[in-house]
């Protein structure tokens, strides 16, 4: 059952009559709350109702109304529908034009009619615009479906549809338009500010201006699939929250196309998630687009640009986003700028230029396993990409240049992956790592930056891998007051210094290729210490690997050759190990040992240079002779091989026996080498003693085929009355009868028979 009436809603007369609403489920033993059916604010009349109900639960309800005079005499005709049953109502049309005053000789009784079909609610009622004394009826028609809805500013009164599906205003049209209803505006300025509390489209039907008129958003969108495109959208409030566009607690929307200028931000989007902002111009706001507690949005071809106060894009709390392909430039803060808890969102594809960072991921450790990916980002004021006590982020084949501090700088954050970047040209460092840990910078093109290519302080068990270090105006990578970094596989040419470490112990530096440094290839510095370099190819700088106050490290395997002063220079650096060096065609010397460096080993090199070495300290040149392949390929460990050694090995063993120690001439003032290396050479043999590993390892009688034993030989020569030293052999019997070779190691071979021979 239903009922619309007419009732005095306060019973005491300052209220004059509203309509009212009420149904029963029961066959009429309860019955619903009265809902109020006119929107008005007014105290004027709304009297004589009628009603239409359909099977579906639309009802149809027109009324008679005077809420347009200020003096509650003249009379409108008003309707609305409600398509759920009576729980709620549309906003009111009004389907006169023109109020109409009382009929003189006509009482204004039930004079309505309504009927309905499946398109269209018809409406008969009476007014006495034409006829003041009797009155004319008037008939009229409502769709039942407002599907799409038009909106000009020079639509009146006497527009067809006027009130229904034209309007004047955004608001009016948004209002009447059914849910997943479009609304058409054309060209003009509206100066409102609209409230989109449905599902629709709101279209551009050519190039119309909302203007918010310097207050409040100039749209708020509170509903989900809300479509907003090709507007422009001008002059919200000067309050933070204020907007162009508000898109709050709402999902599912996209705006697009729109221009939006003048405002706090151009775009804010609150508590909203799954939206789309593409290929919007959002340029001269405070901010551009600001998020917060907003997840999985996607943020695509907007140009956001001169932003006067804030970033292009802040977000806040919001994770799960994309933020892709966006041209972001000229504002005064960050490009992007995420605050704390901001994790899993992807920045990639954009071009971010001359704004004052370009990337900021800041202020909390929350701010997680973002990826910024194929980003070009360049000329801005500050950095290119700053992280901030942030982790598991990744910075990928992105192009970061010309930037007026670092291309990129990580603050406490660690686990960070910088992959496949081309960092160039940065006023400052390329890539600066402050109190970060377990970070994985590889494969990246460093080059020109105005400082280092790579600056670690303060950071621990971080990897450098297979990088392309170039033309930095200092240091190519220095590493400071660090422990447990690895440098490994990266080719560093023409920077003042290749690698200089200062303060910092455990760093391993391998296999990477140093050349055409200004200054030192490698430069170990304040008190580092425990360092370890193998492997390297170390070419064409003025020092090769230099030491200055720096103890107990590692320098091994490395191929050090023409510096133009030094290939290996230590200041001040003690209780260092230098083997299996090859130290070449350097200029002044090989290796340059002073001021008080002393307990360093020098065992096991190959020196080939005009002057070898100089040391004024107390250094050890040799090992104890020890078998073992040498770097020339001999058969013991000793001292190093010298090109200018001038001695002679007269036993063959391949480690010099005249002219000892070796000093270079004197330029290595105490001691020097007592086993330098030389080529081994072959003495005369005069006979050989042959002794078996076991006792009575050949048994008697014949052996069987296959058998095989062991036996060992001594050589010995007349002439230096003594054994030219133990020389394995091995001798192994086919079958009875055979012959068996015994091999020593010059190359000689004895024959036995090994039928008639007794070990």
């Amino acid at each position: 059952l239903y009922i619309v009436y007419a009732a005095d809603p306060d019973g005491n007369g300052t209220d004059e009559a509203d309509i009212f609403f009420i149904k029963s489920t029961d066959g009429g033993s309860s019955w619903s709350s009265p809902l109020r059916v006119n929107d008005d604010s007014t105290k004027n009349d709304q009297f004589l109702p009628w009603m239409d109900v359909k099977s579906d639960g639309t009802i149809d309800i027109a009324w008679y109304d005077r809420r347009n005079d200020v003096n509650d005499s003249l009379w409108d005709v008003y309707f609305a529908k409600s398509t759920d049953g009576g729980s709620s109502f549309s906003q009111n049309i009004q389907l006169n034009d023109i109020s109409f005053p009382t009929p003189t000789n006509l009482w204004m009784g039930e004079y309505l009619g309504l009927a309905v079909d499946s398109n269209y609610a018809f409406v008969a009622f009476t007014s006495s615009l034409t006829d003041i004394v009797t009155g004319d009826v008037y008939f009229d028609k409502v769709p039942n479906s407002l599907s799409t809805v038009y909106v000009d500013d020079d639509y009146n009164a006497s527009t067809p549809g006027w009130q229904i599906d034209h309007f004047d205003t955004i608001q009016g049209a948004i209002d009447a338009v059914d849910v997943n209803g479009t609304v058409i505006v054309y060209n003009g300025t509206y100066t409102e500010n609209i409230v989109v509390n449905k599902s629709i489209t709101l279209q551009a039907g050519s190039n119309p201006v909302i203007d918010g008129n310097g207050t409040g958003d100039v749209i708020y969108i509170s509903a989900d699939w809300v479509t907003i495109n090709g507007f422009t959208i001008q002059n919200s409030g000067t309050n933070w929250g204020d907007a162009g566009i508000e898109i709050a607690t709402s999902n599912q929307c996209n705006v697009s196309r729109n221009n939006i200028s003048t405002s706090n931000a151009g775009i804010v989007l609150s508590s909203s998630n799954n939206n789309v902002v593409l290929n919007n111009s959002i340029i001269n706001n405070q901010y551009g687009i600001v998020g917060s507690s907003s997840s999985n949005n996607t943020i695509s071809g907007n140009t956001i640009n001169s932003n006067n106060y804030g970033d292009g894009i802040y977000l806040s709390s919001s994770s799960n986003n994309t933020i892709s392909h966006n041209t972001i430039t000229s504002n005064n803060a960050a490009g992007i700028y995420f605050d704390p808890s901001c994790n899993y969102n992807t920045i990639s594809g954009n071009n971010i230029s001359s704004n004052d960072d370009g990337i900021d991921i800041y202020g909390s450790v929350s701010n997680n396993y973002n990826t910024l990916s194929g980003n070009t980002i360049w000329n801005n004021s500050g950095y290119g990409i700053y992280f901030d006590w942030s982790r598991s982020n990744t910075i990928s084949n992105n192009t970061i240049s010309s930037n007026n501090y670092d291309g990129v700088w990580l603050f406490g954050s660690d686990n960070t992956t910088v992959f496949g970047n081309n960092i160039l040209s940065n006023n400052e460092d390329g890539i600066y790592i402050e109190e970060s840990d377990n970070n994985n910078v590889s494969d990246n093109i460093i080059s020109n930056n105005g400082w280092r290519g790579i600056y670690i302080e303060e950071s621990d068990n971080n990897t450098v891998s297979d990088n392309t270090i170039g033309n930095n105006s200092v240091y190519g990578v220095y590493i400071y007051s660090s422990i447990y970094n690895t440098l490994t596989g990266n080719t560093l040419t023409y920077n003042f210094d290749g690698i200089r470490l200062g303060l910092s112990n455990h760093i391993t530096i391998t296999n990477n290729t140093i050349a055409n440094s200004n200054y030192s290839g490698i430069w170990v510095s304040s008190s580092s210490t425990n360092n370890t370099i193998t492997n390297n190819t170390i070419s064409h700088n003025r020092y090769g690997v230099q030491f200055s106050d720096s103890n107990h490290s590692t320098i091994a395997n490395n191929s050090i050759s023409n510096s133009s002063w030094y290939g290996m220079i230590f200041d001040n650096s003690n209780n260092n190990t230098v083997s299996g060096n090859t130290i070449s065609n350097n200029g002044w010397r090989g290796l340059h040992l002073y001021s008080s460096s002393d307990g360093n080993l020098i065992y096991n090199n190959y020196f080939n240079n005009t002057n070898n070495a100089y040391d004024d300290g107390n250094n050890t040149w040799n090992i104890t002779k020890t078998f073992g392949t040498n770097i020339i390929n001999g058969s013991y460990l000793g001292g190093n091989f010298w090109s200018d050694y001038a001695g002679s090995d007269t036993n063959g063993d391949g480690l010099g026996d005249t002219d000892l120690p070796y000093n270079c001439s004197g330029n290595i003032a105490n001691g020097g080498d007592w086993h330098p290396l030389v080529t081994p050479s072959a003495p005369s043999i005069d006979y050989i003693t042959i002794t078996f590993g076991t006792e009575n390892e050949i048994p008697p009688g014949n052996m069987s085929t296959g058998f095989t034993f062991t036996m060992y030989a001594t050589a010995f020569n007349t002439s230096t009355k003594g054994s030219l030293g133990p020389i394995p052999v091995n001798w192994s019997i086919a079958n009875y009868g055979s012959n068996a070779s015994i091999n020593t190691s010059f190359g000689t071979s004895v024959l036995f028979s090994s039928g008639t021979q007794n070990g």
